[in-house]
């Protein structure tokens, strides 16, 4: 199940230092430089399947589920739809 996330957004910085900063920042995260445009201020990146070290596809089904409620639950509680544990 492949995972690809598109995002843009406008900065209040020239383009040349927001592109090295992802760079930089894709190389620091383990990343892959797929394909580059540097005068067009793009590039494409795959990173590693892993959060905090544990590789994603070691998790089981009931693992990814048990996370899921956990992040729903923490999220309701922080907007104060439901009440403190």
């Amino acid at each position: 199940m492949p995972f690809e996330q598109h995002k843009e957004k406008n900065y209040a910085k020239d383009p040349q230092s927001i592109y090295q900063a992802a760079l930089k920042a894709t190389e620091k995260l383990e990343g892959r430089i797929i394909s580059s445009v540097p005068e067009a201020f793009r590039f494409t990146a795959r990173f590693p399947k892993t959060i905090l070290g544990q590789v994603l596809g070691e998790r089981t089904p009931e693992q990814w589920q048990q996370d899921a409620y956990g992040q729903i639950d923490l999220w309701l509680r922080a907007l104060g739809i439901r009440g403190p544990a």
